[in-house]
């Protein structure tokens, strides 16, 4: 009988298959890395610890902190329990330096994620101060958040994070940092957060209100600089997945240098006038010996009307004309560099005239070298005469420097300007050394041309007169230097020379306002360390309108007197709310010890009421004592 023919047997490999690796934690996925509303590291800690059903002391205290993993995060004191070790470092988790970099560490480490540093800006730790970068309080939008939770991903953005952010760019409201359910501040990580509630009370912070009205902002200038402040600051966020790894030291020194040739010709002074950054600090950064605070970098770039990214992912900096002023540049040249000059001028075959020495430095004339060196410079004049090169266009045949057509056309384009262009300005862009030639080849025009500039001239100062007087029936009195930029000058140095009384009089003006100011500031605050409750500083600046520090400046002793009754009081109501915590935490053991219950912690934490102190340290410690009053095990 004939087999049938039988198939070839499976073929099995018995070698052990690549197993991936394991992560000890869930490889939870950061939010929106690389746009304007990434996620921030504390709330992907947070959204960590809700998504292992733990609380987030047990996460970074217990998990991430014990002594068998191979990173532990905190090496916590000898009286301190692990999960309270992060509170004094919490706002500072999201930012630059050692504890950020140690967190993204540990966490890439038990998730097996990547990306993490994204979530801070670590990328831009060598070129950002970590000085007044973050609040100590965490901030955030109400709407954002209830539209989070309405898509099922309810987190808190890097950009709610930073100190200089007081808007919200999708909602245009201002950022809120007291709860409005329990009316306190909350650190940005505590024992108890959860994404998109209140880690005090657990109320939940989001709301919907379409009302995209910013009640707590009400100069339009200072709204439309916070709303720049917010796109420019999410701009930067978003650049982190693409400028890390890169130089950005040298980059942004380069790049600012280019700048501030572009609109004052290197004039660190000029530059810093028209960019309202100090001096002192520019030459730092360019140096390299000082990185930049992050408010001060943004009002310099928002005076450059530039994305503060410009100054980290472009090679060149980008047009600026409308900041330039050639005033700035006129005395470029310190006296040394200008020796300098006329030193190599004096070597130079064929011998330069002086006047166009004076124009290499920038200088219109040569007065100024003159005043500098007028031995050089009369020994230069004498060279260039001497060469054989010197008065070319008297001899027969010369070719004039410009043809006559040519000089009447920019004269009659510059007449039918509205404001037209001097005679000598034209006369030195076409080459000559002034404008004799121009003024005997063609008097009419010139003088017409120069009658419309006296003209214009006089209708400007009758304008600026009008506007001086009208400022001196503003109220609040404006100052000099914000009537000078109304105007368009760069300083109030014109103000004074053309209207000496005007101007004294807005000092006058502006100074018993002043005056007047600090009076009622001080009233008022005599007033506030009164009241009962005691403000915090905040509040008090809050409500003044004023900074800490101008605060401090003025009124050191009343602003210490605040600050000190609202610590007596503070400690005080912790002491109380201690002090209630503990009653309660003996209360509850007894009756759960009564009903057959065990008293765990988690079971006593839920009971307590509002007031009382609920963390993990507090209620532990309480219990320990409660069991060993009532004897239980």
């Amino acid at each position: 009988m004939r087999m049938p023919r039988s198939e070839p047997p499976e073929c099995w490999h018995l070698g052990v298959p690549p197993i991936p690796k394991r992560s000890r934690l869930y490889a939870l996925e950061p939010v929106n890395i690389g746009t304007a509303q990434v996620e921030s590291l504390t709330g992907y800690v947070t959204r960590l610890a809700e998504a292992h059903c733990v609380s987030v002391a047990d996460l970074v205290g217990v998990e991430l902190s014990s002594p068998a993993s191979l990173t532990p995060l905190l090496t916590p004191c000898r009286d301190e329990h692990p999960s309270n070790a992060f509170y004094s470092q919490s706002h500072s988790i999201n930012g630059i330096g050692e504890a950020p970099r140690r967190w993204v560490s540990v966490l890439e480490a038990a998730t097996l994620r990547q990306e993490l540093s994204y979530l801070t800006l670590l990328p831009f730790e060598h070129v950002i101060c970590e000085s007044f970068l973050f609040r100590k309080s965490s901030a955030w939008c109400p709407r954002c958040l209830e539209s989070r939770r309405l898509c099922g991903v309810p987190y808190e953005s890097l950009l709610w994070t930073l100190a200089v952010v007081k808007i919200c760019p999708v909602h245009n409201e201002v950022l809120v940092e007291i709860c409005p359910n329990c009316h306190r501040r909350a650190a940005p990580l505590a024992a108890n957060s959860r994404p998109g509630h209140c880690s005090r009370c657990g109320g939940w912070l989001g709301r919907e209100n379409r009302d995209g009205h910013v009640q707590n902002i009400s100069n339009p200038l200072e709204l439309e600089y916070q709303a720049w402040i917010a796109q420019a600051v999410g701009g930067l966020v978003a650049s982190i997945p693409r400028l890390n790894g890169m130089l950005l030291t040298d980059r942004f020194r380069h790049v600012l240098s280019g700048y501030m040739a572009a609109v004052s010709g290197g004039n660190l002074l000029a530059f810093g006038q028209m960019t309202r950054t100090p001096r002192s600090a520019l030459r730092g950064w360019i140096s390299g010996q000082h990185r930049p605070r992050i408010g001060t970098l943004l009002r310099m770039c928002y005076h450059l009307r530039v994305p503060v990214t410009a100054l980290f992912d472009a090679t060149e900096p980008v047009e600026v004309a409308h900041l330039r002023d050639d005033r700035a540049t006129r005395r470029l040249h310190c006296e040394d560099k200008v020796r300098i000059a006329l030193v190599q001028a004096l070597d130079e075959e064929p011998p330069p005239s002086l006047t166009e020495v004076a124009r290499r430095l920038n200088y219109t004339t040569p007065e100024r070298l003159y005043e500098i060196d007028r031995g050089r410079c009369r020994r230069i004049v004498t060279r260039r005469r001497q060469s054989p090169d010197a008065f070319w266009w008297r001899r027969s045949g010369a070719r004039p420097i410009c043809d006559e057509a040519r000089i009447k056309e920019l004269l009659e384009n510059s007449l039918a300007q509205k404001h037209p262009t001097s005679a000598f300005h034209i006369a030195i862009s076409l080459g000559y050394s002034g404008a004799g030639c121009i003024w005997r080849k063609f008097p009419d025009l010139c003088r017409a041309i120069g009658a419309k500039i006296a003209s214009n001239k006089t209708i400007q100062l009758d304008n600026t007169r009008q506007a001086l007087r009208a400022a001196l029936e503003e109220e609040p009195p404006p100052s000099l230097e914000h009537i000078s930029k109304r105007l368009g000058f760069g300083s109030p140095t014109p103000l004074r020379n053309y209207f000496p009384d005007l101007y004294r009089a807005l000092v006058a003006r502006r100074a018993n306002y002043q005056a007047n100011r600090k009076d009622k500031m001080r009233t008022a605050l005599e007033a506030i360390l009164t009241e009962e409750p005691p403000p915090t500083i905040l509040a008090v600046c809050d409500r003044l309108g004023l900074s800490e520090s101008w605060l401090y400046n003025l009124y050191p002793e009343l602003i210490r007197a605040i600050a000190a009754r609202h610590r007596a009081r503070r400690d005080q109501s912790m002491k109380d709310r201690r002090q209630l915590s503990r009653i309660e935490v003996f209360q509850i053991v007894s009756d759960l010890e009564s009903k057959g219950e065990r008293p765990a912690r988690a079971l006593v934490q839920v009971r307590l009421s509002a007031n009382a102190v609920k963390d993990w340290g507090t209620v532990s410690r309480f219990l320990k004592e409660a069991k060993r009053e009532l004897g239980i095990r």
